[in-house]
Order: structure tokens, then sequence, then C-alpha cells
């Protein structure tokens, strides 16, 4: 802890926190899934969450996962897209 017993910012506090940041982003993009199949009419950006939210592009299973920074960011940005357009979508109903 630095002064005050305020932590210093390091690389594994802010991993920590965007791990955090990408857990809440899934949850949200989770409960804006099952919404929209509730009563919006099904379409890409449906079709194009629930493809997100298996995580295939990152995680291939146990053990086989990507390592490089830009395909994680590149990962989140598409999450964010998503949010957008579900919400959107659900503005519709």
């Amino acid at each position: 802890p630095g002064p005050g017993g305020v932590p210093y910012p390091s690389i594994r506090l802010k991993s920590l926190r965007d791990g955090f940041e990408d857990y809440e982003y899934l949850w949200l993009l989770r409960e804006l899934v099952e919404k929209a199949k509730t009563g919006a009419s099904p379409g890409t950006a449906l079709d194009d969450a629930e493809d997100l939210l298996k995580i295939d592009e990152i995680i291939k299973d146990n053990g086989t996962y990507e390592t490089g920074n830009d395909k994680y960011f590149a990962f989140r940005e598409k999450v964010a897209t998503s949010i957008v357009a579900m919400k959107k979508l659900l503005e519709q109903k």
C-alpha cells in the first residue's frame, strides 16, 4: 500500500479491475439477451450477442485461450457494441 493505505496503481491491480469490468459487461449482455428472448423479434443483434456469450473467440477450452491483449480488447469492444445494439432492440419493443 501507498501513503494512507491507498494502493499504488499496478499492472496486477489494473488487470483485476479490467477482469471485473469484463465480467460485468458479460453479465449485462446476458441479462439483455434474456429480456430480448421474451419479447423482441429475433434478429442479427440477438444472434450476435448470443454468439459473444459463448466466448469461443478468446477461450477455446480449459487449457486453450488467447494470450494477446489485442484480441481481448477487440472482444471487449464487440461486447460493448452488442450491449448498445441490444438496448436499441429492446427499446423497439
